[in-house]
């Protein structure tokens, strides 16, 4: 997202989560542009399984077998690729990784995972692997 969508974001998150949560002393505001999260204590650096947020489709599957077997092989890709995401130079990561992977030859299937880059590789690689475990259950 630009600069400006990311800023208007966390405005709008800003005022819906004081509105929502006005003596919480942790609250956390998901949009697709931004996440904003507060905490009477320091959450840097740290890995929290919950809450979570699923976000599914609900078209149906006429091959399940073979899209488990492109969204599992996607999905593992991604998790390794974004744990292990670093820069040029190293002093930036992004934990963040997307994919495209033919599902038949005119479907695709899209991936997206992303940690906050505050997280160690091993701990960014443990909450994603841990989403995608729930993915049979959830979606």
């Amino acid at each position: 997202v630009t600069t400006d969508v990311c800023q208007d974001c966390v405005v709008t998150a800003g005022k819906v989560i004081v509105q929502r949560c006005p003596k919480e002393k942790v609250a956390i505001v998901w949009y697709d542009e931004c996440m904003l999260s507060y905490a009477n204590q320091s959450f840097f650096s740290t890995m929290d399984e919950s809450p979570m947020v699923f976000m599914w489709n609900m078209q149906n599957i006429t091959e399940q077998d073979q899209f488990d077997q492109v969204l599992g092989d996607t999905m593992d890709d991604l998790a390794t690729r974004a744990s292990n995401d670093q820069s040029a130079n190293g002093q930036y990561v992004k934990r963040f990784a997307t994919e495209e992977a033919n599902f038949t030859s005119f479907q695709s299937l899209y991936g997206l995972v992303q940690c906050t880059p505050d997280l160690s590789g091993a701990d960014c690689n443990r909450c994603i692997r841990v989403a995608i475990g729930l993915l049979p259950s959830c979606c």
